[in-house]
């Protein structure tokens, strides 16, 4: 996890992510973070976002206007 969000839960905080490739590995290691089904859910009524990327058939997710 990343240092700068690794305490977030300790805090109070929520952290939720979605890997298109590796969530399954992810699980066995991070278990205190929510798993989401795609990057507009895993953003859905965020204060914030971090997007950390190497997969490149990744796109960043397109805002709502709703």
């Amino acid at each position: 996890m990343l240092p700068g969000v690794r305490g977030l839960p300790e805090r109070g905080g929520t952290v939720t992510t979605y890997n298109p490739v590796s969530t399954e590995n992810a699980r066995e290691y991070l278990n205190d973070i929510d798993y989401s089904e795609s990057a507009e859910a895993a953003l859905a009524g965020t204060d914030g976002a971090v997007v950390v990327t190497e997969v490149t058939n990744s796109r960043p997710p397109t805002r709502s206007s709703a």
